[in-house]
């Protein structure tokens, strides 16, 4: 009788090791599957990093040439001024006047193209950016 209530309790041992067996398989399943999806979202977030990177870079680009265009619209005035008092002064300030104004119709095309650039490449980093943030959502 003894022996058979050791058989009993030895089988009970054997069925609890192989369930703690499976639970371990299962454990373990589930923790590399935490750990890849761990790994995506690290990538997604590097990939985000490096997006605001490059959009910082822009800006930092569109500001100075925010900037570039003013300090032309400033040279601009200027120069439009100083042709205004030859003008008055000297009959041969005519041709200046004519330089600065054509310098001016210069700058306004270079303004206007830099602007154009700069509206392509908003549009190019907000298609990024909506981009990366869809991947995020989605995974």
């Amino acid at each position: 009788d003894a022996g058979k209530g050791f058989a009993v309790v030895a089988n009970e041992v054997k069925n609890l090791a192989n369930q703690t067996a499976r639970a371990t398989e299962e454990i373990t399943g589930e923790i590399t599957a935490m750990k890849a999806a761990t790994d995506q979202a690290v990538k997604a977030i590097d990939g985000i990093v490096a997006t605001i990177g490059r959009v910082n870079e822009a800006l930092a680009a569109i500001t100075s040439a925010v900037a570039e265009q003013g300090r032309a619209t400033s040279e601009i005035s200027s120069s439009v001024s100083q042709a205004a008092d030859g003008t008055r002064t000297v009959s041969s300030g005519i041709g200046e006047v004519r330089r600065v104004a054509d310098q001016v119709g210069n700058a306004a095309a270079s303004v206007h193209v830099t602007t154009e650039t700069l509206v392509g490449e908003f549009g190019r980093l907000q298609s990024q950016v909506d981009g990366l943030v869809g991947r995020l959502r989605s995974a």
